[in-house]
């Protein structure tokens, strides 16, 4: 999943437009915590962190800890807060939810207690005056609807090896 700009502010909140790949910046995953395995690729059942990349920086992705839910449902995921002293819960998990034969996984959003915030995926609604904004959200509600819908929740990661690029 890539955005199209640079991470704009409405309220502190992430604009993207998810629908044009490979154009604009790119989202990095790390794991959580460092494990012993040999390669470094993130696996289902991997707790990791999720990054924007944007100019030469890496700007983490999470959810305020004293943030408020959006439609009473739905948390409005931040991006990069540089300043210091302003708690994000950030963990994540990669899993394998969907039965689709794809590399697509989806991720899941924990607070401190570890407990669930929903799975991290994209809400197309009016922000300002831009009708067609999506913005990144955590979301309970993606549970109850991946067997019967297509949904913004799945995300496909594809490795940056040496010499990579995305044209």
């Amino acid at each position: 999943m890539y955005l199209t700009n640079a991470p704009s502010y409405t309220n502190g909140k992430l604009n993207i437009y998810y629908r044009r790949l490979y154009n604009g910046l790119k989202f990095i995953i790390k794991r959580y915590t460092p494990n012993n395995e040999i390669d470094s690729f993130v696996k289902s059942g991997d707790f990791i962190k999720l990054y924007v990349s944007y100019n030469n920086n890496e700007h983490i992705v999470g959810y305020p800890k004293d943030g408020n839910a959006f439609n009473n449902l739905d948390r409005i995921l931040r991006v990069g807060y540089n300043a210091p002293g302003i708690p994000l819960y950030k963990k994540m998990e990669a899993v394998k939810l969907r039965d689709l034969k794809t590399y697509s996984v989806q991720l899941k959003l924990y607070d401190d207690k570890n407990a669930s915030l929903g799975l991290v995926g994209t809400h197309n609604g009016q922000i300002g005056n831009d009708p067609n904004r999506d913005i990144l959200i955590a979301s309970n509600w993606y549970f109850n609807h991946l067997k019967d819908k297509i949904l913004g929740c799945d995300w496909y990661f594809v490795p940056t090896d040496e010499g990579w690029t995305n044209d």
